[in-house]
């Protein structure tokens, strides 16, 4: 991957994140690191979602990037809720505890999304790429509908 790409997602990433910061107020210990995850996923779709529309210019190597950092952060988000870690600002519902199987599973169908997507990416097919963006988000509205509680 060339550098300037790199730095591009990154700093995306970095400036599309930001308005969770605020919203993470009194998170800490792994509330925060997964409430950060989840935003680092939220600025990784949103930045793609644009390249993919073509509000943004698209670059298939920081698509790439982005979307192998979102199927890391998915492997390793099962980790990141152990019981008792449901108190606010967490917006994670008590479901996550009694159908854990379930919502692990789920954070495996994400994993498996951005690994089609990452292909797809790399085939160059803009219409392949569309799709397989589409199931990606698909599976965080359907983990979110089932396991998030909104604290608002």
């Amino acid at each position: 991957m060339k550098i300037k790409h790199a730095k591009a997602v990154l700093l995306s990433g970095l400036i599309l994140a930001a308005p969770f910061a605020v919203a993470h107020d009194g998170a800490t210990g792994v509330v925060k690191q997964r409430m950060d995850a989840m935003g680092k996923i939220a600025a990784h779709l949103k930045s793609v979602n644009a390249m993919l529309r073509g509000t943004a210019e698209l670059d298939t190597e920081a698509v790439q990037a982005a979307i192998d950092e979102i199927g890391m952060i998915a492997r390793h988000m099962p980790d990141m809720f152990p019981e008792g870690s449901d108190a606010a600002p967490s917006e994670a519902g008590p479901k996550i505890w009694t159908d854990k199987a379930d919502f692990d599973a789920k954070f495996a169908d994400l994993a498996n999304a951005a690994t089609a997507m990452s292909e797809a990416a790399a085939s160059g097919d803009n219409s392949a790429m569309g799709q397989a963006f589409g199931g990606l988000a698909k599976t965080c509205k359907g983990c979110h509908a089932d396991y998030r509680i909104n604290r608002d």
